[in-house]
């Protein structure tokens, strides 16, 4: 089989039975379109060696890839090739003995409790748009979601009578999180008094823009930016840094990992143990504050 017709029905798989998300869908895409591009699309798939994947690899690393996307880009071709085999037999699989780059892992930035503060107090709570803002911003720090899951979530996601809200993940998997008073505050008034004025057409999203339609993940991140701006907050500012400072405060409430690992929706609590690392620097900075010999 060429390769641009295995690379097709691979495509197809994923979008049909994986359950994947549309952005892991399209980084193997363009993952593949790349090995397509450097190989040769009408090459037979039994014809490729590990040594071409393996010149592949080195190819795309000249253009200062992190290692998370050389990482990314290896388990495109693992999932390939082993599709490859299971579905069409191929007799050996190139991609099976790659080198997997060891990902660098860095400690995540976070957001203390003051600036957390700051921001929450700059949507103007009088109009719709601030009403939204705020709603959206104290869900995602009470309950540290992803961006993708917050800007996706409906209406019917959101029990009120337990405090939790129902998400869903990466690989379409489903968790319930738990919200606290302050979301529950704000989520009503957006919901009772916001949104209507904001639903130009019936639509089950929840947060919605000036033109009824759900919030984007780039909409957000505008939002949050000119928020942070206004607030005076000087760190790097970006969607994610929410989630980020949600399982820092929790850890520092004495959270343990697995019950983070469940909250945060981690498939291997070696993900979530990285905010391990948060907390002993954080550890580290009160005790040279608060020791007279620190």
């Amino acid at each position: 089989m060429e390769l641009r017709d295995a690379v097709n029905e691979f495509l197809t798989y994923l979008l049909e039975n994986k359950g994947y998300s549309i952005n892991t869908q399209n980084a193997y895409q363009n993952d593949l379109t790349k090995l397509m591009e450097f190989i040769g699309e009408d090459i037979e798939v039994e014809n490729i060696t590990q040594e071409e994947l393996r010149e592949f690899i080195n190819f795309v690393s000249k253009y200062g890839l992190s290692s998370s996307t050389r990482e990314r880009i290896v388990a495109s071709l693992r999932s390939f090739f082993s599709f490859m085999v299971e579905v069409h037999d191929l007799e050996k699989n190139p991609a099976r003995m790659l080198y997997m780059p060891k990902k660098i892992k860095k400690i995540p930035e976070y957001l203390t409790e003051e600036e957390i503060n700051a921001l929450m107090e700059q949507p103007d709570i009088s109009t719709s748009k601030g009403m939204r803002d705020r709603a959206m911003l104290e869900l995602d720090f009470a309950s540290g979601l992803r961006v993708s899951e917050l800007v996706n979530l409906k209406l019917k996601d959101i029990d009120f009578d337990e405090n939790f809200v129902r998400v869903i993940g990466k690989g379409n998997k489903e968790r319930l999180v738990p919200f606290g008073s302050m979301a529950r505050k704000y989520l009503l008034l957006y919901i009772k008094e916001g949104r209507p004025h904001l639903e130009r057409k019936k639509t089950p999203f929840l947060f919605l823009n000036y033109r009824g339609n759900p919030i984007s993940r780039v909409g957000f991140y505008k939002i949050l930016k000119e928020y942070a701006l206004k607030a005076g907050i000087k760190k790097r500012v970006y969607p994610h840094i929410l989630r980020h400072s949600f399982a820092t405060q929790m850890l520092q409430a004495g959270c343990d990992l697995r019950t983070l690992q469940i909250l945060l929706g981690h498939s291997s609590i070696t993900t979530t143990q990285v905010y391990t690392h948060v907390d002993i620097k954080l550890l580290k900075e009160t005790y040279q504050k608060a020791h007279p010999r620190g």
